[in-house]
């Protein structure tokens, strides 16, 4: 089990705050993802939403702000330590290991969730054989749960990218997570694979995960998500439900370089 968080936690952005040199990526960024929802964080390019992502999942340390799941903060933890308090990732540009089958690669996730180290690697006592076997199992039901297990045994490297998002789908669905993190899921797919993604989407959710979407595919977000933040020059804009984002004149303004207001008066003076 998850450590040392309540069975259904909420994830707690506060105040969130990053420079990179005198850029200042992030400025006061603050939201809630409630247990049981889809939520998703939009914005233009460069807006910062990946660095809130690994700022989030340890990758960065902030300057100011505070990440918490419950209770627990996890500001200054190691990436590997947020897995195991409940918090997992996916990746803009997919990383899996390409010279392993993709069996292998959803083993390595539902490692960090088991007791062998290296000694019990090396010597192999029977305990040691019996978790593997079991690391093997639920591998296998987590391709199953995104579809992919007629592929276990196939190089990860010879996987098209459809696949390949979900074999880091698997691999992080096996590290028992509370929490989902997906950067741009959606990226290179085609149509039907965006539709399928989305059904998986709600059945994350239906097994007691909350995805929390990156994605700039906005049919995907408007159609799956209850809520939405926005970020613009590292400041969130906007939250609310998919309607009232996209009838927010500032999200319009953010996306389009306008508001909608300015753009009618706009084109009545043009002589258009």
């Amino acid at each position: 089990m998850t450590q040392e968080i309540s069975h259904k936690p909420t994830l707690s952005v506060k105040d969130l705050s990053m420079r990179f040199g005198g850029v200042e990526a992030l400025r006061e960024v603050g939201f809630d993802v409630q247990a049981g929802s889809i939520t998703a964080l939009i914005g233009p390019n460069g807006a910062g939403k990946t660095t809130v992502f690994n700022l989030i999942t340890g990758v960065y340390r902030p300057q100011a702000g505070s990440i918490k799941i419950g209770p627990r903060e996890l500001v200054g933890f190691a990436p590997h330590k947020i897995a195991r308090f409940g918090l997992t990732r996916t990746f803009q540009t997919v990383k899996v290991f390409g010279e392993m089958t993709v069996l292998e690669n959803v083993m390595v996730g539902r490692h960090s969730r088991t007791k062998s180290g290296f000694f019990a690697a090396l010597f192999k006592p029977p305990w040691e054989r019996k978790e593997e076997k079991s690391i093997k199992e639920d591998a296998l039901k987590e391709l199953s749960f995104v579809g992919i297990e007629a592929r276990a045994s196939d190089r990860c490297d010879s996987l098209p990218l459809g696949h390949l998002r979900l074999v880091e789908i698997a691999r992080a669905l096996a590290t028992e997570p509370h929490f989902l993190l997906l950067d741009e899921p959606a990226a290179g797919l085609n149509s039907r694979e965006t539709e399928m993604l989305a059904d998986l989407l709600r059945k994350i959710r239906e097994r007691g995960v909350t995805p929390l979407v990156v994605d700039h595919d906005m049919d995907l977000v408007m159609d799956v998500c209850d809520r939405i933040m926005v970020l613009n020059y590292g400041s969130k804009i906007a939250e609310g439900t998919p309607r009232e984002i996209q009838n927010n004149p500032d999200v319009i303004a953010a996306y389009l370089g306008e508001s909608a207001m300015e753009r009618p008066a706009r084109e009545n003076n043009s002589g258009v």
